[in-house]
Formats: C-alpha cells, sequence, structure tokens
C-alpha cells in the first residue's frame, strides 16, 4: 500500500483499523475508503496462486497464527487459548506465502458430519484477489459429501461468507456484543433442515441473506432455480456435493463448472 501523504490520513486509517477490528466497519468498506483516498493495495491475479497441506508444526503455520491473533484478538497466541487438532492449507504466490485455513472433521461431538473452518487468513496485500475464495474451495473438496460447513465467523467476514453461500444460524441483534457468529454452508437437505431448526425455522429468511449482499438484482430465473434446488435437496447421504446450491458461488468465484452457473451468470453479467 502506498504511504498515506500525511499524518492526518494515517491516523484516519489507524482510528478506521480499530473500527474494523470492533466489528463497527467491514473489512470491504475499509478497503474502499483505501481507493477513495487513492491508496489502494496492488491486488496479485488469482492465476499467479496454489494451495498446498502443510504440516501443523511448520514454522509457516505458527507465525500465520500470530498474524491471525494480532488482527482479530490483539496479541499473540495464549496457552490457554482452546487448541484444535487442525489441518492446514496455505495459499502461495511463489514462495511467498499469501494466506491459510485451519480446518478440522467433527471436532467435538456436537458437530457430528461437520467439517469445522477454525482460522481463516489472507494477508492485506492479498485481500480481494481471490485467494479465500480458493481456500474455501479446498476445503470444500476435501469435505465428505454428507457432512457441511460449520464457522464462527469474525464480524468484518461476515458478508464474505455471505456472498459464498453461507448462512448465520443465529439472529445478529442478538449477538451485538459478540465478536463472532456461528455460519453454515449446508451441503445436504440434512444439514439444511438442521439450520432451519437453528433458525426457528425461518427458511426463505436465509435465502434472503445471501441474496442481500450480491449488490445486484437477482434475475428471476436463478432465484427459481435456486429456491428450486435448494427444495430438492437429496434426502440421502450419497448426494453429490457440488449440486448443493449454496456451493455455487464458491464455484463461481473460483471459475469452476456448477449446474446453476447457467442461470446466475445470464444475471450477473448484465
Amino acid at each position: 500500500m502506498d504511504t498515506p501523504p500525511n499524518p492526518e490520513i494515517a491516523n484516519y486509517l489507524k482510528e478506521l483499523k480499530h473500527d474494523v477490528h470492533k466489528g463497527l466497519l467491514t473489512q470491504e468498506e475499509y478497503n474502499e475508503t483505501l481507493v477513495a483516498l487513492g491508496l489502494t493495495e496492488k491486488k496479485k491475479s488469482i492465476s499467479d496462486y496454489f494451495i498446498e497441506d502443510i504440516n501443523l508444526d511448520d514454522p509457516t503455520v505458527s507465525k500465520l497464527e500470530t498474524l491471525y491473533y494480532r488482527e482479530i484478538f490483539g496479541r499473540k497466541k495464549r496457552k490457554k487459548d482452546s487448541t484444535l487438532i487442525n489441518e492446514v492449507l496455505v495459499g502461495k504466490v511463489g514462495l511467498d506465502v499469501a494466506g491459510a485455513i485451519w480446518y478440522c472433521d467433527e471436532p467435538t461431538p456436537d458437530y457430528k458430519k461437520c467439517v469445522y473452518i477454525d482460522m481463516m487468513l489472507v494477508l492485506p496485500e492479498y485481500r480481494g484477489s481471490g485467494l479465500g475464495s480458493r481456500l474455501l474451495h479446498q476445503v470444500l473438496e476435501r469435505t465428505p459429501s454428507d457432512h457441511c460447513l460449520i464457522t464462527y465467523a469474525w464480524k468484518p467476514s461476515i458478508d464474505f461468507y455471505r456472498k459464498h453461500g453461507f448462512l448465520t444460524t443465529e439472529q445478529e441483534s442478538d449477538k451485538e456484543d459478540q465478536f463472532f457468529q456461528k455460519m453454515v454452508l449446508p451441503l445436504t437437505k440434512k444439514s439444511f433442515d438442521r439450520y432451519c431448526r437453528e433458525k426457528a425455522g425461518n427458511y426463505f429468511e436465509g435465502l434472503e441473506e445471501i441474496f442481500s449482499v450480491l449488490n445486484k438484482r437477482c434475475e428471476e430465473d436463478f432465484l427459481s432455480d435456486f429456491v428450486n434446488a435448494v427444495s430438492n435437496l437429496s434426502d440421502t447421504e450419497e448426494e453429490h456435493q457440488p449440486l448443493s446450491p449454496f456451493t455455487v458461488f464458491i464455484y463461481d468465484k473460483c471459475k469452476l463448472k456448477h449446474p446453476l452457473l447457467s442461470s446466475y451468470n445470464s444475471y450477473n453479467q448484465k
């Protein structure tokens, strides 16, 4: 990022970063401010990335964890912080690490048939470049077809997850004083039904939640196809996960084929 031209702007940006940390401002809104001030960061092309598994004991993982904790909590990770036996994927550009995602399968009995996304970090200079979408897709590729994805999203990142098909399982008005919110990406009818029960059965509220952050008016054909696909989610656990309508947004951002993309792209390109 270019150096702010004067101390006043530097102090202003510092205040905005505090607002992001408190959940008063989204990362996207902060980035828009940088654009308005002519302080945009150079983004890398998504084609430059490659993603690989990395051992949890690798020193790179510890460094990335420290960066994550400093950004979210303003401190280093402590011994008393809960630790899961995670798998870790890192995204790289050449030899440079650009981000990582930590996840684990069924971390507790309460998360049966769930893959839990514990943390995700994309370094500031790579945000908005598509790496986060690629990391989510790689976790999705490693997720059993009868599971769903679960995460507790940091407030500034809630819209990011919504744009990738995740649904909040709690009312935001009940969580105003909390920094994290539980979100789910349903892959089967069972996982979507479980979401509806947690959301007090409000089926359409979840769908509106996704479309409200797309910032474009959805064409009727796509809305109809999406709702029909949700209604027709298979009762069996053998359903092939890419057919889940909730994955269409991840597949689109990663430029991959999905049964719903033809109607989605028809409105998205207008």
